[in-house]
């Protein structure tokens, strides 16, 4: 492996540098602990409010020099890289925080943010994931670097003959922060260059000052925390389950894995909403309410949002999921197992629609192995549950259209932003195709 260490590092950026070989690079523990050591470096440089603040003031110089074009040119550097991204974090996802961050900055509040600010988020908001591409997205108890650690390094290495170093900085440490992770992380020791390493990852500074100093780093997770709202959020979260994951938990921290991937599918795909004790880890349902309470009530994730961002962009698709958790918990209608399957059909041509991963014809067919464990009578809440999801997905996909033709007709705009409106309402179109 240090052979592929050193041939990594002393590689051009860009796409000299292929998906596989980024794969096999972070597979190593001496590479996993540079990574970990560059974003803590990263983190020395701009994490203090004073240094954030220093760095932007020369960002605010380099930004006059983008190209207009920047943003695609970045989609387009990493398109392999998007391609590769598994269901759950797909390049769906990606092309939805593109999207949502375009819909984002018609919010009065960040319309008056600094282009430095805007800028951060929308690079932030859109790629903040990429790591997924070549690391599994739940190892974070394992790795000294996590998906966003390593999403944010392979950020910097791709684009950092395209973007000037301060303005890369900023945006490295938006992706790092962005799973706002509240409790330490310790991880067991690993031998790295035949000496043992352990170490404790501390969550993110990511205070915001009264002059906005780091709004980028939280309109980076509005971005990721208006993906987690509506019925995609359902599609999104079951195809994590397919296979067993330990989530995170802002409550509880990391949840265990229960002793066989039966056991635990059934336990997160049984269709019930407890009120508390949310033993073994919260079901997919009792996850997505938790994710709809945390944006529309007062929490340590929604302490920034403005009036907008909650009431214009949250709560239609906050609705929409909870219309589908309704059915879902409805009394079971009466069905045949023809009806059923054909139910159950209607849901697995949607995970292909919402959530088309490198792995999706992998995680349907463990759907198709593993709902037959659940009860008949679970198996038709879920069926009476899907009747109403192709609707309710369409609904936000015209909703969203409607807003992102708005944004582009927004004659403030200034290029770099015009031009992002535009690949994101081709990216919509891909969506809406797909």
């Amino acid at each position: 492996m240090a052979e592929n260490i050193k041939l990594i590092t002393q590689k051009e950026a860009g796409s000299a540098i292929n998906v596989t070989e980024w794969k096999n690079y972070f597979s190593s523990p001496e590479a996993d602990f540079k990574t970990y050591e560059s974003i803590n470096s990263l983190r020395h440089a701009v994490e203090d409010q004073r240094d954030w603040i220093k760095t932007k003031e020369l960002a605010q110089q380099e930004i006059k020099n983008v190209p207009e074009d920047i943003i695609p040119k970045i989609f387009a550097r990493f398109e392999p890289y998007l391609n590769n991204l598994p269901g759950g974090h797909s390049k769906n996802h990606a092309y939805r925080d593109l999207i949502n961050s375009v819909l984002i900055s018609q919010d009065p509040w960040v319309r008056n943010l600094d282009d430095v600010e805007k800028f951060i988020g929308m690079l932030g908001g859109t790629f903040h994931d990429i790591g997924n591409s070549v690391s599994g997205r739940y190892e974070e108890t394992k790795n000294f670097s996590g998906h966003a650690e390593r999403g944010a390094y392979l950020f910097g290495e791709l684009t950092k003959d395209l973007l000037p170093s301060n303005l890369l900085k900023l945006t490295q440490f938006a992706i790092a922060a962005h799973t706002n992770y509240l409790k330490d992380i310790p991880i067991p020791p690993k031998m790295v260059n035949g000496e043992e390493k352990a170490i404790i990852k501390k969550p993110y500074n990511q205070t915001m000052d009264e002059q906005n100093n780091k709004a980028g780093v939280w309109l980076t997770q509005w971005a990721d925390r208006l993906d987690a709202q509506g019925v995609q959020m359902f599609v999104r979260h079951a195809i994590t389950k397919a296979e067993p994951t330990e989530d995170y938990d802002a409550s509880e921290g990391f949840h265990k894995i229960k002793e066989d991937d039966i056991k635990d599918f059934v336990h997160h795909l049984n269709p019930v909403l407890r009120n508390q004790d949310f033993a073994g880890g919260r079901t997919v349902l009792e996850h997505i309410t938790m994710f709809k309470n945390s944006a529309l009530n007062k929490s340590v994730y929604s302490q920034h949002d403005t009036p907008y961002f909650t009431e214009e962009l949250v709560r239609p698709s906050a609705i929409e999921q909870e219309k589908f958790i309704q059915k879902v918990l409805k009394e079971t209608p009466v069905m045949t197992d023809e009806q059923i399957d054909k139910n159950f059909e209607t849901f697995y041509a949607l995970c292909k629609q919402v959530d088309a991963g490198s792995n999706i014809e992998t995680v349907i067919e463990l759907f198709k192995r593993k709902f037959p464990y659940l009860s008949r009578e679970q198996r038709i809440h879920w069926a009476n549950g899907f009747t109403v999801l192709p609707g309710l997905y369409n609904q936000m996909l015209l909703r969203t259209e409607k807003k992102l033709y708005e944004a582009n007709n927004n004659q403030n705009q200034s290029g770099i932003f015009k031009e992002a409106g535009k690949l994101a309402l081709q990216k919509l179109e891909d969506l809406k195709n797909n």
